[in-house]
């Protein structure tokens, strides 16, 4: 009930709106909070940046920034956060287009722990354009990471390390999971490929 079947003619109500900077990522609504990223590039290096607004009001509750290294573009060449955050029992969990993940606290923005995937692994600047995944207690990325680190499944209470899996490179396709063939599989569309793995494993299916 109460669904607008046309909309008015001055368009529909907005309740609040605020600004925030350049992105691609899309914004996550959970528990009562809306989570977008963004970035200022008027700061050198660069500050890449997760804001929390309350879903109901727009207010302002925290923002986390950290610095983040951009090539000397014009605006307009310039790739910015393009991975949308996920929300899970009370975590919301980010990468970075370089690399950089994060896990924060959702209510007050206070990080749990981050890992700089670039410092382990070949990762293309502001390449990591696909958002994050959670497979049970797993953060699944697609970061194109190489040597044979195109798939990077992270533990998610302490950013650990599981597995890794494909030497080939990234793409704009976030990974997704399907039952199918009587079994768990962990979908990814690569520069090259579209393979299925065990999401615990990594292994090829």
């Amino acid at each position: 009930s109460g669904i607008l079947e046309t909309f008015p003619a001055e368009g529909p109500m907005i309740r609040w709106r605020i600004p925030v900077g350049l992105g691609w990522s899309s914004p996550v609504v959970s528990q009562g909070k809306v989570f977008v990223t963004d970035v200022q590039l008027e700061t050198h290096p660069a500050q890449e940046r997760v804001h929390c607004f309350d879903e109901a009001t727009g207010k302002s509750l925290w923002t986390y920034a950290y610095e983040a290294e951009y090539p000397d573009l014009m605006p307009e060449n310039r790739s910015t956060p393009a991975a949308t955050p996920i929300a899970d029992a009370g975590k919301l969990y980010m990468i970075g287009g370089n690399g950089h993940v994060h896990c924060l606290v959702a209510a007050t923005g206070k990080p749990v722990w981050e890992k700089r995937l670039y410092k382990e692994f070949e990762i293309k600047a502001l390449s990591c354009r696909p958002s994050p995944l959670i497979e049970g207690d797993l953060l699944i990325l697609l970061t194109g990471g190489k040597p044979s680190a195109c798939v990077i499944a992270l533990e998610k209470n302490s950013g650990k390390e599981v597995w890794r899996a494909l030497d080939e490179s990234v793409s704009n396709s976030s990974p997704i999971v399907i039952t199918a063939g009587g079994k768990r599989q962990l979908i990814v569309w690569t520069g090259e490929s579209v393979t299925s793995l065990v999401p615990t494993t990594g292994e090829v299916i």
